[in-house]
């Protein structure tokens, strides 16, 4: 898929697949110049038939997505530096819930809120259903563990503290993943151009491995 109604995507960023095998990906634009052919970025869904449907364009900018383990909310990063809305960043994690035919259903819950902090970039969830967001605040660059309501409990910390936008950033984390298998209790995150991971007490939650 490369096209929405004849139109090419912006820039698709992330991905995720449902127990139905129905592909979820997020179409932000960040870099380039180019002309865009579509007007909206938005969330969208590929069908098992092949068919490409969008299902939100409520998030200004949607970066990185995840499913709850019962597959019935999608959890979606509004990673917007730049918006076109407002003259401020945007920087959110919405949920929202989804139907039997992986659907949207009414719009998204604003789950946190960052205000102009830099925000959220790749998630992932473990198997009781909390979200690991990558945080890519210069004050405190990191991984957040929230719960399905939004109540932070951890936070495992990638760079040093208060850095400055006058200093090089260092430490800025982009996507996180668990392991499978014996590293289902693995966390593997990206930081700058490496790979790390650090072990944990809960394991990932993979559907397409179950």
């Amino acid at each position: 898929a490369d096209r929405f109604k004849g139109k090419r995507f912006n820039a698709p960023n992330d991905v995720c697949i449902d127990d139905r095998g129905r592909i979820y990906f997020s179409d932000p634009r960040y870099l380039g110049h180019e002309l865009l052919e579509l007007v909206h970025r938005s969330v969208y869904l590929i069908d098992n038939d092949g068919k490409v449907v969008e299902i939100t364009r409520q998030v200004s900018n949607p970066n990185g997505l995840a499913l709850n383990p019962d597959g019935d909310v999608l959890y979606v990063a509004d990673h917007d530096n730049d918006s076109e809305e407002k003259d401020e960043k945007i920087m959110r994690i919405y949920a929202f819930s989804l139907d039997a035919n992986g659907l949207v259903v009414g719009s998204g819950k604003i789950m946190l809120d960052f205000g102009e902090d830099a925000g959220s970039d790749g998630m992932t969830v473990d198997e009781s259903g909390n979200l690991y967001l990558t945080i890519r605040a210069l004050r405190q660059p990191g991984v957040l563990v929230v719960t399905p309501k939004g109540e932070k409990i951890a936070f495992i910390p990638t760079g040093p503290p208060g850095q400055t936008e006058s200093d090089p950033a260092v430490g800025l984390p982009s996507n996180v993943e668990f392991g499978k298998g014996a590293e289902a209790h693995m966390l593997y995150i990206t930081v700058d151009t490496s790979l790390y991971r650090i072990p944990l007490k809960v394991k990932g939650y993979h559907r397409q491995y179950r």
